[in-house]
């Protein structure tokens, strides 16, 4: 299925969503090894921030495919028990993990525009993302570095509090919220069932 449903969440939904985590959690894991674990040269230094970039720049690619994929979708309802307290979390955290994950990416491509001279960043590793050469003293450079790493922590806290949110619907309320986002399809009619 393309489209989502009112019960259920489309495979580009799906596929967006996984790609999406799995990427977070990669740069999450990789900024903290460019950070506190130094390479054995530096042209691989070098190396790892470019990877670092690239797959950064196609995560903010993919999370503006996924946002507008959004827009022109319905969105699956939360099941009818779910109290209007935990709907109106659940928006708010959504919103915090677009905005935090806009201010990691933002942040690290002006940090890559401070470099002399300016890193080339490329989408999928292939496609030039024009950076914009900035001309920075240490404190800025260590602002934009701090909003970035921030903004990183951030955005793994709140990834966590979804994923304790998504088990804690799977085993305590024994709802289909965490069902409906695996890749496997499933049937709606069953979906439609537990919604009730």
């Amino acid at each position: 299925m393309i489209f989502n449903t009112l019960y259920y969440w489309g495979t580009p939904a799906k596929l967006l969503h996984w790609l999406g985590a799995a990427m977070i959690l990669f740069l999450y894991f990789d900024g903290l090894l460019i950070r506190y674990v130094p390479a054995a040269t530096p042209a691989a230094d070098e190396g790892k921030i470019y990877v670092h970039a690239a797959v950064g720049v196609t995560l903010g690619l993919l999370m503006l495919g996924r946002y507008l994929w959004r827009i022109i979708n319905k969105i699956p309802m939360l099941p009818a028990k779910t109290p209007n307290w935990e709907k109106k979390m659940a928006a708010v955290a959504h919103i915090g993990l677009y905005v935090a994950t806009a201010i990691a990416i933002v942040a690290g491509w002006l940090l890559a525009g401070t470099k002399t001279p300016a890193m080339q960043v490329e989408l999928f590793g292939f496609i030039p993302i024009p950076t914009v050469a900035i001309t920075a003293d240490k404190a800025t450079i260590a602002t934009l570095r701090l909003v970035h790493e921030l903004a990183g922590h951030l955005l793994i806290v709140m990834v966590v509090l979804h994923i304790f949110a998504a088990l804690w619907h799977h085993f305590i309320q024994r709802d289909s919220v965490l069902k409906r986002m695996w890749l496997r399809g499933q049937n709606q009619q069953r979906q439609r069932q537990r919604q009730r």
